[in-house]
């Protein structure tokens, strides 16, 4: 398994992922900041602080529709 990029994800208080990952960090820091404080809706959250962590890429092919 070949890895391209690290990135950042922004994780909600109950531990899901509910964003697309971000390749910067202080752009996933700002939106997790805008959750958290709720100035932006984070949908289906149940609210509360939101982190940032990291997060690999890679360029597996997905099994999806394989036989």
């Amino acid at each position: 398994m070949s890895k391209l990029a690290g990135g950042w994800e922004v994780v909600c208080p109950d531990g899901t992922v509910r964003h697309f990952p971000y390749h910067n960090y202080g752009d996933a820091d700002c939106d997790a900041d805008c959750f958290s404080n709720r100035l932006v809706v984070c949908v289906g959250c149940p609210g509360g602080v939101h982190t940032v962590r990291p997060v690999v890429f890679d360029d597996t092919p997905s099994e999806r529709g394989r036989a």
